[in-house]
């Protein structure tokens, strides 16, 4: 997590050096590298919007990966959706990608999920790769817990 002195210290930065500029911000910032300095500036400070996806936001994400594949930076740009790549990633991942796993669990996949989990503790793509399973990770998150 950022503390409010490290965020203030990278606006005070970037209004220096600029936006373009970040590894001489990471630099001087001393404790973050360029690319946590540009995450944090791009998507948490001028994009600020959070909570649940509208049906149009998953609409445009859906159209973007079809036109552009899951290259999700490039799917932020051309949506105009102001999330994360990695929030857009993991909403297309656990809830529009089309070939997720939809259908009412069985009490025998519920028992191979939990003991897989127990396996691997909470590395879900393991757990999803071992099972050979389309159910999303979080479905499968959710289920053993």
């Amino acid at each position: 997590r950022w503390s409010k002195e490290e965020t203030e210290k990278l606006q005070e930065l970037i209004d220096r050096y600029g936006e373009d500029n970040m590894q001489q911000v990471a630099s001087v910032m001393g404790s973050r590298t360029a690319r946590q300095c540009l995450e944090r500036w791009r998507w948490q400070l001028n994009n600020p919007k959070t909570g649940r996806f509208s049906k149009e936001e998953g609409e445009r994400i859906l159209e973007a990966v079809a036109k552009y594949g899951e290259n999700f930076a490039v799917v932020a740009k051309v949506t105009g959706v102001t999330r994360t790549p990695r929030h857009i990633s993991q909403h297309y991942h656990n809830v529009l990608a089309p070939d997720i796993d939809r259908s009412e669990w069985t009490l025998a996949e519920e028992e191979q999920v939990y003991k897989t989990c127990l396996k691997h503790g909470r590395d879900m793509l393991k757990v999803q790769q071992e099972l050979g399973s389309k159910r999303s990770k979080r479905d499968m998150w959710n289920h053993f817990n």
